[in-house]
């Protein structure tokens, strides 16, 4: 699944939680260096999944290329719990 905000269109999935329930994980990354992550974006994502239960503290910093640094991930897993509302889409679109 997809989901679009900021102009780009991010991985979702769907992930459970023992005591929070079903939610989803937003992969939260971009190649070189780690997307911006505001209050405003997370205002957004809290307004488009209709919940305020919104966890961003497991970071990712994957290297690629020795060299150029390609092919490397960087960013956050955000993880979503008790929405209201699925904004994703299924199937895949291509990043602007």
């Amino acid at each position: 699944m997809k989901v679009m905000f900021d102009s780009k269109w991010w991985d979702v999935k769907p992930i459970s939680n023992t005591k929070l329930g079903p939610g989803f994980e937003i992969d939260f990354t971009e190649m070189y260096d780690p997307p911006g992550l505001s209050y405003a974006v997370m205002q957004k994502i809290s307004e488009m999944f209709g919940t305020k239960e919104i966890d961003f503290d497991n970071s990712i910093a994957e290297r690629g290329c020795e060299t150029c640094d390609h092919g490397s991930k960087y960013g956050y897993l955000i993880e979503i719990y008790r929405a209201t509302k699925n904004p994703c889409v299924d199937g895949s679109a291509e990043d602007d």
